[in-house]
């Protein structure tokens, strides 16, 4: 039978608990989770303001939502396995360091806090949703997942700096072989609706990546293999893709080649870039065929979408310095399309988005750009 266990005494050991339906770890009271130890659970965990969570080398089986408002440490070789089939949360008041996080959930596992990963991240199945302001950080003792186009990584995933020197690196589809020195080096890796970089009238794929080199001024040369999955593509045309990086600040997006390359016929798609020693900017591809090598600054607009949430209809206000007509394109949070369009479009515009009442509840992404501009913002559809 179901129960809600709260616990109320300090110091309270498990050494095996399997289908509780809901814990409670009340203000003032230790839950400890020795080693060799699993608790399944088939609903929620939740750790009080005041209440704490001990696992060192157990592995805790959440069916449910985990939330700490409290402590929660994972020690040694601890596991949090998530292995539901709706929806899940992982709901912490701070940032969690957790030893291993596993995701073997199909409809997926979104954080509402940074998380640090100290030994793996395991990707079995569903999307595990890293948005920007709650990213998945790796210590430099973790290893890296196999992501898959139904089990990855959407958001924003972050290498903590690591001395890297002359060695190899290769961190979630940024492949650095070894070579002169690089120093420390961190890679943040966005993917999502959210990784999305306008380039002169057109858009990049739905992932990128930002490497720092502590050695940039040295110039170290290395060959840097990008690879990502055909979910992320964005409708871009794999059969002639161009690399972009960013110029320093991040404004501007230069073509590093003018020779399309076909990347079709694998998934991960893969694109070597030799000799690159240039560092400490974004790197992106796109199908858009550069005239020579052409840098991209954006120029100032403004887009609103109102109402938001919206229901049956979505207006997008657009000011922006020129007449031409814009893009308009609605992902889902995977980075898939489910809308996409031409407007007509001056300088001050209201468009009206009708076929939006036909998406399912959630959140979305709209992108609005064109040669000029590129704008994206976060829309939820409410009923």
């Amino acid at each position: 039978m179901n129960k809600i266990i709260a616990l109320a005494v300090l110091g309270v050991v498990f050494s095996s608990v399997s289908g509780v339906a809901q814990i409670t770890v009340t203000p003032g009271t230790t839950l400890s989770v020795t080693g060799g130890t699993t608790m399944t659970m088939s609903h929620d965990v939740n750790i009080s303001n005041g209440g704490r969570l001990v696992a060192t080398g157990a592995v805790l089986m959440e069916g449910g939502n985990f939330s700490n408002n409290g402590s929660a440490v994972f020690n040694g070789t601890s596991v949090l396995a998530y292995n539901g089939t709706a929806p899940q949360q992982l709901n912490t008041v701070a940032p969690l360091n957790v030893s291993t996080l596993v995701l073997n959930n199909p409809s997926g596992l979104t954080p509402d806090n940074s998380i640090t990963i100290n030994n793996q991240l395991v990707l079995n199945n569903g999307i595990l949703y890293a948005d920007t302001s709650t990213p998945i950080h790796f210590a430099n003792s973790a290893s890296y997942p196999t992501e898959r186009n139904q089990s990855r990584i959407v958001g924003r995933a972050i290498l903590d700096p690591i001395a890297v020197d002359t060695n190899a690196l290769n961190f979630l589809g940024c492949n650095i072989v070894a070579g002169t020195d690089m120093g420390t080096v961190s890679i943040v890796r966005n993917s999502g609706p959210e990784a999305l970089v306008f380039i002169d009238g057109d858009v990049s794929i739905a992932q990128n990546w930002i490497i720092a080199s502590s050695n940039n001024a040295a110039g170290p040369s290395r060959n840097v293999t990008f690879s990502w999955l055909s979910a992320v593509d964005n409708n871009r045309g794999m059969t002639a893709i161009f690399p972009y990086a960013s110029d320093s600040t991040g404004n501007g997006y230069t073509a590093l080649n003018t020779t399309a390359r076909d990347v079709s016929s694998t998934d991960p798609r893969v694109y070597q870039l030799p000799n690159l020693n240039s560092y400490n900017r974004l790197f992106t591809f796109s199908d858009h065929n550069p005239v020579g090598i052409k840098t991209v600054t954006a120029v100032t607009a403004k887009v609103s979408a109102f109402p938001n949430p919206f229901g049956s209809i979505l207006s997008l206000g657009i000011t922006k310095d020129d007449d031409e007509p814009v893009q308009v394109r609605v992902m889902d949070m995977t980075g898939q399309t489910v809308l996409s369009n031409t407007y007509k479009a001056g300088r001050s515009t209201v468009i009206a988005l009708t076929e939006v009442g036909n998406l399912a509840v959630g959140t979305y992404l709209v992108a609005v750009y064109n040669e000029h501009f590129g704008k994206s913002l976060k829309i939820v559809k409410a009923n």
